[in-house]
């Protein structure tokens, strides 16, 4: 299973700043249809770093693309087995419980069924022949005696295969057995239809304030869920926030037993610099994301760029089957849509084109924060027993340095996230024809309504190259799972009303600072007997976090 590396949050949140400046008002020209539709884009996106406005963002699942290739399914398909090694177990269960409802319906007692019918010979003779071919494919293999080559390149034979015996089956990548019709049933009806998804906020550049509240409600008969998790950042000042309720629970029972309610109706705050980085760090560093988010969106081709009616947006495949009726509305009465559809291979050189661009500039306006981008080596300790993580390509330039939790390491961890995308893209290009093997493109909308940007529409595909692992097999390139998201620009509102009123706006009196809590619970783990937590912070910040508040008796 592969592991991807994000951003920080705050890095997050700040390119977050940069897409929702495409979703406000700003006057960009009188005959905006008659322009470059990237450039008209462009100065939207421009304008509206200085624009206040409010947003709502519902997300809407779907699965007619998988619904509809089960729907089609033939009959072979539909009895295929699940596990290519056990179909012909499961094709001899099917055929003898068939046999025998047979023998019921015509009056014989459940305890005179005859197994030894001609029938159930035949249904015998069919189960070892199928298995006598089946061991006979693995006995051909050179490498049968490496189970997982094995199974895998069995898999991939048994799915390659034009026609399907018992345990084989036509299919390429993904089953349409009547078990996988009931899972899609079952995945429509209790997570598509009962979860609803929403993320709403205002950005107020003026006040230099940004909201954010992602939301998730789920509806069933008796049961009514609702989470959401207040975010607020001060961009002045250069510091996150995070309601703590959601979190506080967690880090009672796992990080901090005497921790209690400490944290009720207190904010948890992340500073974008506390001091460890350089006073213009925090002002330069959202004029780097700026810049490199143009670069990016100039990297695109022109040509993946128009103007669209809105019949055209509706005619996007299933999309009048995912939004609701009032979208639908705002829709037809756009009067001027731009659309944007980039190909998979162009988004990702323009993802690595940002995330390059943004590191070149930090490690040249700032080239001493170069040597400490490589989180240092760690030691984990449990015993007599001691495990080493270190880091082949890179040594701590300073090793006398304590590794506080701070900005400085915040910074350090981006930078290492940018370097992975870059070198991950790099590495990855010979697979870009891979990438571009699911028919299905992303896609996006953006509608105009007198000169001013009302609503955007995001169209994107989950399948096997987003969902590593099992999931893959679930969702393939074929028929992947839709995902629409629609955001409506509106005039700002109070998105934390739920909270109390005095607490709607964190500051000093009502928040905790996160890092300086982090760096005095790793204090008081060092000082306690707790080998477990002593283990998990060795393991997130190195033993030398622990040991300099340890006495020399007590170090490992």
């Amino acid at each position: 299973m592969k592991h991807q590396t994000s951003y920080p949050k705050f890095i997050g949140l700040a390119g977050l700043i940069a897409t929702l400046t495409a979703c406000a008002s700003s006057p960009i020209s009188t005959s905006i249809n008659q322009t470059n539709p990237q450039q008209a884009l462009a100065k939207v996106v421009q304008s509206q770093m200085y624009t206040s406005f409010g947003y709502q963002t519902n997300l809407y699942l779907g699965n007619q693309i998988r619904e509809q290739a089960l729907a089609n399914a033939t009959p072979e398909e539909l009895n295929a087995s699940e596990n290519p090694l056990l179909a012909c177990e499961d094709t001899h269960r099917q055929a003898y419980i068939h046999l025998a409802k047979k023998q019921l319906e015509q009056g014989v007692p459940p305890s005179q069924i005859n197994d030894d019918l001609p029938e159930f010979a035949q249904i015998f003779a069919q189960y070892q022949a199928c298995i006598q071919e089946q061991h006979a494919w693995l006995d051909d293999d050179p490498e049968a005696e490496q189970a997982e080559q094995t199974l895998e390149s069995f898999e991939q034979d048994w799915q390659s295969e034009s026609e399907a015996t018992a345990w084989q089956s036509s299919n390429d990548h993904h089953q349409h057995t009547k078990l996988d019709q009931k899972k899609s049933q079952l995945f429509k009806e209790y997570l598509i239809n009962s979860s609803n998804f929403t993320i709403s906020g205002n950005y107020q550049p003026l006040l230099g304030r940004l909201t954010i509240l992602p939301a998730m409600d789920y509806t069933r008969t008796n049961i009514h869920a609702h989470l959401n998790q207040p975010i607020f950042v001060d961009l002045k000042q250069g510091i996150l926030y995070l309601w703590a309720d959601n979190v506080a629970m967690i880090a009672s029972q796992m990080l901090d037993k005497e921790l209690g309610d400490g944290w009720k109706d207190k904010w948890l705050a992340i500073p974008l610099n506390d001091g460890s980085l350089p006073d213009d760090f925090g002002k330069n560093l959202f004029k780097f994301i700026a810049d490199a988010k143009k670069q990016s969106h100039q990297s695109l081709p022109s040509q993946a760029f128009s103007w669209v009616s809105p019949e055209q947006v509706l005619n996007t495949p299933y999309l009048m089957e995912n939004l609701p009726a009032d979208k639908q509305t705002i829709i037809r009465h756009t009067p001027t849509i731009l659309q944007s559809s980039p190909s998979q291979a162009d988004k990702g050189y323009a993802r690595y084109l940002f995330a390059d661009t943004l590191y070149q500039s930090i490690v040249q306006a700032y080239p001493e924060l170069i040597d400490d981008y490589v989180m240092p080596d760690r030691q984990i300790a449990e015993g007599d027993s001691v495990i080493d993580v270190i880091h082949i390509n890179k040594t701590n330039a300073n090793p006398e340095t304590k590794n506080k939790l701070n900005s400085k390491m915040l910074v350090n961890v981006m930078l290492a996230s940018l370097n992975m995308i870059s070198n991950g893209y790099q590495a990855n290009l010979h697979n870009t024809n891979e990438m571009e093997a699911s028919p299905f493109r992303p896609i996006s909308h953006y509608g105009l309504q007198g000169n001013q940007l009302r609503w955007i529409h995001h169209r994107q595909y989950m399948n096997g190259a987003v969902l590593q692992g099992r999931a893959s097999h679930v969702l393939s390139q074929q028929e992947p799972l839709m995902i629409d998201s629609f955001t409506s620009i509106t005039p700002t509102t109070e998105v934390f009303d739920r909270l109390p009123q005095q607490h709607r706006v964190p500051n000093a009196k009502n928040s905790i600072n996160l890092l300086d809590y982090g760096n005095t619970l790793a204090e008081k783990v060092a000082a306690g007997e707790d080998n477990y937590l002593k283990t998990l912070f060795a393991l997130i910040f190195g033993q030398e976090a622990l040991d300099d508040e340890m006495p020399d008796d007590e170090q490992p």
